[in-house]
């Protein structure tokens, strides 16, 4: 009995590392991808401002990410995608933002709170050198808004929708 529970302890905890591990892979492989796209697009823009940002965004279309914030080489936001775009104009003084103008890639994923929280910071590169860089982040109850928001099989009369009340 006891070699058997113990043997059931170690799968279970083998998969649930194994499934974290995973999760976190794709979710650097899904960030790496979108916030290289957003900095290839801006790299030969100059200089970056805060109409040359919106025009270049307006091109790529939705990036989908719960926020986007892209600076200048000052670290001065020139666009943001929240709703009330509060940082345009200001410092963004985020460490990864800070690690990104120095010339590095930054990626980070946490679960918080039983979620997985991400952010990525990217240069964007102008000559071997920093011009600016793409931050973009994720926070859960953005990602679970749009989970409850989606709706399934809507061209049949059984639709899929988040309902909690009426299960």
């Amino acid at each position: 009995m006891l070699i058997t529970s113990l043997a059931l302890l170690l799968l279970n905890y083998f998969s649930a590392k194994t499934t974290r591990e995973l999760m976190f892979r794709a979710k650097y492989a899904s960030a790496q991808d979108k916030i290289q796209v957003v900095a290839s697009a801006f790299s030969g823009v100059d200089p970056l401002t805060p109409e040359s940002a919106e025009q270049v965004i307006s091109v790529l279309g939705n990036i989908n990410a719960t926020r986007l914030i892209v600076t200048n080489a000052e670290g001065t936001a020139v666009y943001d995608s929240s709703e009330n775009q509060n940082a345009i104009g200001q410092r963004v003084l985020l460490p990864a933002v800070v690690e990104a103008l120095r010339g590095s890639d930054v990626f980070h994923s946490a679960y918080q709170d039983d979620a997985l929280v991400s952010y990525a910071a990217i240069p964007i590169m102008d000559h071997d050198s920093p011009n600016g860089c793409v931050y973009m982040m994720d926070k859960p109850e953005d990602i679970m808004r749009k989970f409850k928001r989606a709706v399934t099989d809507c061209d049949t009369e059984n639709c899929v929708r988040y309902d909690p009340t009426n299960k």
